[in-house]
């Protein structure tokens, strides 16, 4: 999360996102303690595309 951080974008959380079909357990839930962190912040930059990666998901997914 740490690229996600410098630039807050939501194309790095997309390749984030979809890259973690390939991750174990433990770094799954990395991510998920990183997602809890972003929605907490007080920057919006980081939170907006953190929100909205959750809800929507990777790819075009309804």
């Amino acid at each position: 999360m740490q690229p996600y951080r410098e630039m807050p974008c939501y194309s790095n959380l997309m390749h984030i996102q979809c890259s973690q079909e390939r991750w174990d357990e433990d770094e799954k839930r990395s991510l998920s303690d990183e997602y809890q962190q972003l929605l907490s912040d007080d920057d919006d930059r980081l939170t907006g595309p953190g929100g909205y990666r959750l809800v929507r998901g990777c790819g075009n997914s309804r």
